[in-house]
């Protein structure tokens, strides 16, 4: 017949050295992906991006209120997280009509400055296509 060997209770551990690195590993990154995330998070959730020529010369917190001019002849107004083209020298004022613009992806452009403000940023519930009524 067999033998049968009875295991001391002082030999037997629950986990080897194995299963306490591989512990150690998730947890190590776990902690990294809540430390990427984190500090991805730390960016503010939306600016306004103001582009001139096709450069952009600024982005501005949406979150600071602000009178901007990037150009001698425009200002750009930022309240309560909105942004706008409050003055502009050109003929139509289409970019001041425009109003305030607040949600990833709306853009206000004047074309005789060739100045675009876009708002940017991480858009949660955004939606795909925006339209003004007249």
């Amino acid at each position: 017949m067999g033998k049968i060997t009875v295991l001391d209770a002082e030999k037997r551990s629950i986990f080897n050295l194995k299963d306490i690195l591989l512990i150690f590993g998730i947890i190590f990154l776990a902690g990294m992906f809540f430390l990427w995330f984190h500090l991805r998070g730390s960016e503010p959730a939306s600016y306004a991006e103001v582009i001139i020529a096709g450069e952009t010369v600024a982005r501005l917190d949406l979150e600071i209120e602000l009178i901007f001019s990037p150009l001698p002849n425009v200002s750009i107004i930022i309240q309560n997280g909105r942004v706008a083209v409050s003055a502009s020298d050109c003929p139509d004022q289409i970019c001041v009509h425009m109003g305030f613009i607040s949600i990833v992806g709306q853009m206000s452009i004047c074309m005789p400055n060739r100045l675009v403000v876009i708002i940017r940023g991480q858009a949660e519930d955004s939606p795909d296509v925006l339209v003004k009524n007249p």
